[in-house]
């Protein structure tokens, strides 16, 4: 079973967590899996959906981190669907000023695929 769901949306991809906790203890798991995705590059523009996440520590907030370095610059990088208790892990760490968060994944496919196109016509 993999960690991650994949969906394709435009120029951007949706990847989902599928469990409720980003731990230790699936946090290399995570970080593995989009390496994989990331290395064949078609896969530069991600939301990151946490919707089903209800709790991470700073295994999981490091994994996120190493995720946005693997990115920046060359691509986009978003998060979706980040519920309170995820969202104060951001907030105390002060990551909330680095990435980019959306409430639905919609916008956030919105805001990368904006970027994307601004970026193609410069």
């Amino acid at each position: 079973m993999t960690l991650l769901e994949k969906q394709q949306v435009e120029d951007v991809w949706v990847i989902t967590v599928r469990e409720n906790r980003l731990d230790a203890a699936v946090a290399r798991i995570f970080r593995e899996e989009m390496e994989k995705l990331i290395e064949h590059r078609e896969y530069l523009r991600i939301v990151l959906n946490l919707s089903k996440v209800a709790f991470m520590d700073s295994s999981g907030m490091g994994a996120i981190i190493s995720v946005l370095k693997l990115i920046h610059p060359k691509g986009g990088f978003a998060l979706c669907g980040v519920g309170e208790m995820v969202s104060k892990i951001f907030r105390l760490t002060r990551m909330h000023k680095i990435f980019k968060q959306y409430e639905t994944c919609e916008e956030a496919v919105a805001a990368l695929s904006a970027e994307s196109k601004a970026t193609a016509n410069h």
